[in-house]
């Protein structure tokens, strides 16, 4: 499973290592960069972790993204998490993905992930930014995502119901509000509401909380500049949901920490976080893994801008 990821790494670090002669030109175009703006911290990156970043491409850029989700790093036991390269030969999920700046304050994208097979589409409109006058920069995310699973592993476990293709349907919708402490530091809220148009009717045994198709979550990130092209990076997303809470199959809430490598018009992740899926529609209603029992897996995230 890990050979496809690598085809699309070796790809773009090729194109890296041939095209660097002139991509300094090109970065310093492909970005909408203020002094007042937070794009000027993050240096046009449209993501943290798990989560948007309040940065939108400049206008008539184009990025390419190849993203990875590995299996968990600690298994029963050390010789079992060495066979399996602590992670590295199981793929969780892949994603592979492009968008472009329609203005410098709307970009739009499409995106394919290996988890639940899903085809997305996306727009970002940052509609305010930080300056001396306004404390915040404000930008709106929505996602919808068609699950292309085989129909007998979308209705597993259940009684299947009359087969519609709407049920493969699931959105999410957030808020991205940051603010830019200094040239080194800002920090962002994500208030997020995530529905699915079909949900398995699962109840939580402890307090009879039934299994939802709409989600609300609050979520949190820092980019923490450590030099011109090196940051760190972390988001957190807290549930809000009865179902999840106190649940004896156990859910958890998504954490991510990270590095984020800022090279000559490319973005090099490296991130580990407990979620298996990519894309927020995906993990907020089904991350099951525990940091506290090593059950936390490795990503890597490759994007590449291209001015128009």
């Amino acid at each position: 499973m890990i050979k496809p990821v690598l085809f699309y790494i070796c790809i773009l670090l090729n194109s890296y290592l041939v095209g660097q002669t002139d991509t300094l030109k090109q970065t310093a175009s492909s970005y909408k960069v203020a002094s007042d703006s937070l794009t000027s911290i993050t240096k046009g990156s449209t993501t943290l972790v798990n989560s948007q970043s309040s940065a939108t491409l400049k206008k008539r850029t184009l990025q390419f993204n190849v993203s990875a989700r590995f299996g968990n790093v600690m298994s029963s036991s050390l010789n079992s998490s060495a066979h399996n390269a602590f992670g590295l030969d199981n793929v969780a999920d892949m994603r592979l993905s492009a968008d472009y700046g329609i203005t410098d304050n709307i970009t739009i994208g499409i995106g394919r992930s290996k988890y639940r097979e899903l085809l997305d589409g996306s727009i970002k409109w940052r509609f305010l930014n930080q300056s001396q006058k306004i404390p915040l920069s404000i930008c709106a995310y929505v996602n919808a995502g068609y699950s292309a699973m085989p129909t007998s592993k979308l209705y597993e476990g259940t009684v299947k119901p009359a087969t519609k293709e709407a049920h493969r349907l699931q959105y999410v919708s957030q808020l991205v509000l940051a603010r830019r402490f200094n040239k080194n530091i800002y920090i962002q809220l994500m208030p997020t509401y995530v529905h699915r148009n079909f949900v398995k009717e699962l109840v939580n045994t402890t307090n009879y909380a039934e299994d939802s198709n709409d989600l609300f979550s609050m979520g949190i990130g820092a980019h923490i500049k450590l030099s011109n092209c090196l940051a760190f990076v972390a988001d957190y997303f807290y549930n809000f949901s009865k179902f999840q809470h106190d649940n004896p199959t156990a859910y958890f809430n998504a954490l991510g920490v990270g590095l984020e490598v800022h090279k000559k018009g490319y973005f090099i992740k490296l991130n580990v976080t407990n979620n298996t899926a990519i894309m927020s529609s995906s993990f907020l209603p089904s991350t099951q893994d525990s940091w506290t029992k090593g059950q936390f897996k490795l990503g890597l995230s490759i994007s590449k801008h291209i001015s128009l």
